[in-house]
């Protein structure tokens, strides 16, 4: 990657845009909140924006019919994402066992278990 590209990233990243790291080739990439900017050793981008259909996040009093469901990780390998039941729900978010997360994280980075859609109101 030249100089210019990890500027383009960076700036991006400033910009509000989401960036995604990878940590090497074994694992992939993922969505970051605080990159450090290791360029030695992690590979950076602007995230690709989604091309399935577009979700939302949703309000607490949308999330109420849905909080005796199950949610788990949308990143990696099937085999390491835990299926957590949601404990509570927040004024701006859920409480899962694996931690809190806002609806804005719980839209990009959860899935419902019973049918593999994003943790979200489905856009038309």
């Amino acid at each position: 990657m030249t100089a210019a590209e990890m500027a383009q990233v960076m700036i991006a990243f400033d910009n509000g845009d989401k960036v995604q790291v990878k940590y090497g080739d074994a694992y992939p990439w993922q969505n970051i909140h605080s990159p450090e900017w290791d360029w030695i050793h992690n590979d950076y981008r602007i995230a690709p924006k989604p091309s399935h259909e577009k979700y939302r996040p949703f309000t607490a009093e949308e999330f109420k019919p849905h909080r005796d469901r199950w949610v788990r990780s949308s990143l990696g390998k099937s085999s390491d994402k835990a299926v957590n039941r949601i404990l509570a729900v927040l004024t701006d978010g859920l409480s899962t066992k694996a931690g809190n997360f806002t609806f804005e994280d719980a839209v990009e980075y959860l899935v419902f278990d019973d049918t593999g859609e994003p943790c979200g109101v489905e856009e038309a």
